[in-house]
Formats: C-alpha cells, structure tokens, sequence
C-alpha cells in the first residue's frame, strides 16, 4: 500500500505522456498513489480526495471543502491563477495552496502580439471579408504603422516583461502602469513607468491587460478608462476575466472608442458566455493562451514536483500562495 495519495483532477490538455509518473520514478518516490479524475464533477473529485495528502486541481474549493479534505496538506492550480481557492479557508485549514507562475510566459506573451498585431492589421476581419466574396482593402476600415505610437502595459509582471522585448522591433514607445513593480524592472526592459491608470489610457494607441482578478482589481478597467483611449485604440486582454468591464468595453467598441479588441478571457467562463461574443470588430480566442504542447508539460512537470516538495520532503512549495499558513501548516505538523 502507497504511503501517500496524489489527486489530479480537471488539469489542462497535454495527456498523452505519463509525465507525472516520469518525474516521481526520477527522484525515486515510490511510495504514491497517484490517481486522475476526468471530467468536471466536483463531488467525484471531492470523495476520492478526502484522503488524499496534495492535490492538483482546477475546482472551486471554500473552507468547508478544505476541512472535508482532511488529509490534505497542499493543492496545486494547474496554472497561474488560484481565484477559485478560497485563500483565507484553505489557510484557516493548513493547506498551502501553490501555483505555476512561469511555465507559459512565452505562450501569453507571443499570443498577446500575435493578437495586438492581428488586430493592428486587421488580418482575422479581413479573412471573414475575402471568405464573404469581398476583396476590399478598406473593407475593415484604415489600418495604420505601429511605428511610433505608444504601446501601454496594464502590470508588468514576467508576461508583459517579454512582451516589450517583443514588441521592442516594432519602433513602439512601450509604457506600463504596475505599482508594485520594481523601478529596476522597468529600467531592464527599457519600458517607461506611467504612475496611474488613467494616465495609461489616455497615452496608449495599444492596450493589453495582464493584471491578476481579485477583489481589488475587479472591473478596474471601465467606463472611465475607456472613455480616455484614442478614438480606434485596440485593447488585448490575455490575463484573467472580470479585470475589464466587458459592458464598458462592449459600448467602446460600439462606438468606436477603442477601434478593435483582441479577448481570450472572460469573465463567465463557467457558462462561456459574454456580451462581447458577435461583435464585428472583436476577434476571440477560448482562453487559449497559455497553450502549447511544451507549456503543459512544463506545468505538469512543476505541478507534482511542488507537491511531492511538501508531501514528502516537508517543505513549503516554490511558489507558495497563502504565505500565512506557514507556522501552522498540516505539513509542519508531520515533521
């Protein structure tokens, strides 16, 4: 009988390979039990893992489903975003909650620009134009260079940090808006501080948004920055749902006060529905940007190693969330 219990339950693509198997037998661990749940029934995931010592998971989790899963003493989202934890239960619980922040960087950066680019030259409007029977230049309206117009980052994490570099051939004044960036960040990548939101806007011919979505950055972007972009700006959002109000955005475009928006987020992704959904001047993609075949492997690979860090080895994982539950841990309490 396995000494420890791993559950994997609602991960990303990339199945093909026994990858989680591969990193266990590695490092010599053969004392787990891992077992995978397909599907999205939260209630099959919840019983198989009321014994189990980590978890991976993409589910819903509140304090009362922490205390249920009493054996448990780390989960792991399978990705860059921990919105559907409930922190400050799972703290209150001793569960470390982790994640992958590094394993797409290159991914949401490159399908960023490919969908700033797209939207610059109109390729996706020009397409439905030509498969119609058109063969206009103008039929999607003017297009203009990027060359010398302002490029203006919303957070300047690791993701919009390799965006400037990409960005950087395109002869774009790049600024970002990020409090909680370091000055030395902005200096290494050559990219101009802006000190407010609205300041942002009101620069920027090309918008992406990378900002985490919580209770403070809710709907931070609105009416009232919206309302400050150049008439025809193009805005991308590539980061998490809920950060643009999408019927602000949804009356901008309308209107022609951002000219074209590029969205692989949204804010109901449960039922995948939004009011952005039929607009002509609007090219969508599922929340696919963190996805390549070498991204998923990445993050399965730094997925169970966070686990079996703290499950086995009794330490806090890399890239600890919940900072707080360390002193009262349900792994501290096994050493």
């Amino acid at each position: 009988m396995s000494r420890y219990k791993i559950v994997v339950y609602n991960t990303i693509v990339g199945k093909d390979r026994d990858i989680e198997e591969e990193v266990l037998k590695r490092d010599g661990f053969d004392d787990f039990e891992l077992v995978r749940i397909e599907g999205n029934d939260d209630e099959v995931f919840l019983k198989e893992a009321e014994d189990a010592d980590g978890l991976c998971a993409w589910a819903y989790l509140d304090k009362p489903k922490f205390k249920r899963l009493a054996k448990c003493k780390i989960i792991v989202s399978p990705g860059i975003g921990v919105d559907r934890f409930d922190l400050q239960g799972a703290t209150e619980c001793g569960v470390c909650v982790a994640n992958v922040p590094d394993y797409c960087v290159e991914d949401v950066a490159v399908h960023t620009v490919a969908m700033m680019l797209d939207c610059t030259r109109k390729l996706t409007f020009l397409d439905r134009d030509v498969r119609k029977g058109g063969w206009k230049v103008l039929a999607c309206g003017k297009i203009y260079r990027m060359a010398g117009r302002t490029y203006g980052l919303v957070s300047f994490g690791h993701i919009p940090q390799r965006i400037a570099e990409l960005m950087r051939p395109f002869n774009v004044r790049i600024v970002a808006y990020d409090p909680f960036a370091s000055d030395d960040a902005f200096e290494k990548f050559g990219v101009e501080r802006i000190n407010t939101l609205e300041e942002l806007f009101m620069q920027s011919n090309y918008i992406s948004v990378h900002t985490p979505h919580m209770a403070e950055t809710h709907h931070i972007i609105g009416r009232k920055q919206l309302e400050l972009m150049k008439d025809g700006s193009v805005i991308v959002v590539c980061g998490r749902g809920g950060v643009v109000d999408e019927d602000a955005l949804k009356d901008a475009l309308l209107s022609g006060k951002v000219g074209c928006a590029g969205i692989d987020v949204i804010e109901d992704e449960i039922n995948n529905t939004s009011v952005l959904m039929g607009l002509d001047n609007i090219i969508m993609t599922p929340h696919s940007a963190y996805y390549s075949e070498d991204s998923c492997d990445d993050l399965r690979r730094k997925t169970i190693e966070a686990i079996v860090d703290t499950v086995r080895a009794k330490k806090p994982p890399k890239n600890l969330v919940n900072k707080d539950v360390i002193g009262h841990a349900r792994f501290e309490k096994e050493q």
